[in-house]
């Protein structure tokens, strides 16, 4: 009986470290201070020669700047356009889309070692922690929207930064003028893509939460709590790696949506999902430099 229980013992102890560990993984938020955050969006958005881009369904162009969207802040009617001013910190995501056309997002910080969350919504303007702003499509028929290859999110300094982004597409349908395309609303679809899935920072590694070349699944926040647990809580979020050359740009066209014929409307969302094993003290400090080309088949 005696030999028994030691005998256990060695298996449980086992079970424990597998829970310690998958626990650790679920705290990968980084510190919150002034130093810790990823500030400013450097943002172009190009589409494929015979498309065209707009920021409101009105005002059509070939290639979209960052000014282009900041300057729409205020824009029309029912936009969610916002693009923070001074910094974006870590929020997390089941990547689930609420009846109103919003990404559902959770803002966390640990507080005595648990982390708390709270449910946070797109303010518009220059506030909140991450990234959103709508694009319209003007489709002359129907095709199939691509996002090509050479479309990146990278850092500022070409390191670390961004190995905890996320960008999701959101499609909200299509309609025959500018101003229905506005009050569109409701999911048709959403892509979430994670850049950089196989890179890990070194602290990520060295905790043995990562294995470079290797993509970690993780639980994005689904409900406010005081004291979140991943492997207990959470809802599990299957997003898109994308082929990437060595300097992190996308090296193949990945289908994204059916569109119709008329203007089609597409939610984005850029941020630091706090879950990622990778969102460690590494990637504060830097800015977004985001590229997104657009193709149709």
């Amino acid at each position: 009986m005696n030999f028994k229980k030691k005998a256990l013992l060695p298996a449980i102890a086992m079970v424990l470290v597998s829970v310690i560990a998958l626990t650790g993984v679920s705290y990968a938020w980084f510190t919150m201070s002034n130093e810790a955050t990823v500030n400013e969006l450097a943002l172009d958005v190009k589409v494929a020669e015979g498309m065209q881009i707009s920021v409101d369904g009105a005002s059509w162009k070939s290639n979209l700047t960052n000014d282009d969207i900041t300057s729409n802040l205020t824009g029309y009617q029912g936009n969610v356009n916002q693009i923070p001013a001074t910094q974006v910190v870590p929020v997390s995501s089941p990547c689930t889309v609420d009846a109103d056309g919003h990404l559902v997002m959770f803002y966390g910080s640990i507080v005595d070692g648990k982390l708390v969350t709270e449910a946070v919504s797109d303010v518009k303007g220059t506030e909140g922690n991450y990234y959103a702003f709508d694009l319209f499509f003007n489709m002359t028929a129907a095709k199939t929207l691509k996002l090509d290859a050479g479309s990146y999110v990278s850092a500022s300094n070409g390191a670390q930064t961004n190995y905890a982004a996320r960008v999701a597409f959101i499609y909200l349908g299509a309609a025959d003028t500018g101003l229905a395309a506005q009050a569109l609303k409701t999911s048709q679809g959403t892509m979430i893509w994670e850049p950089a899935a196989t890179k890990h920072t070194a602290s990520a590694v060295a905790a043995n939460n990562a294995i470079n070349n290797t993509k970690v699944d993780y639980k994005g926040v689904d409900a406010e709590s005081t004291d979140f647990d991943m492997v207990n809580g959470g809802a599990a979020v299957t997003t898109t790696a994308i082929g990437e050359t060595a300097e992190g740009a996308t090296n193949t066209a990945t289908t994204l949506f059916s569109f119709a014929k008329g203007i089609n409307k597409v939610r984005v969302y850029i941020w630091l999902e706090g879950q990622d094993v990778d969102c460690l003290n590494d990637i504060s400090g830097n800015k977004f430099n985001t590229f997104f080309k657009f193709t149709q088949a």
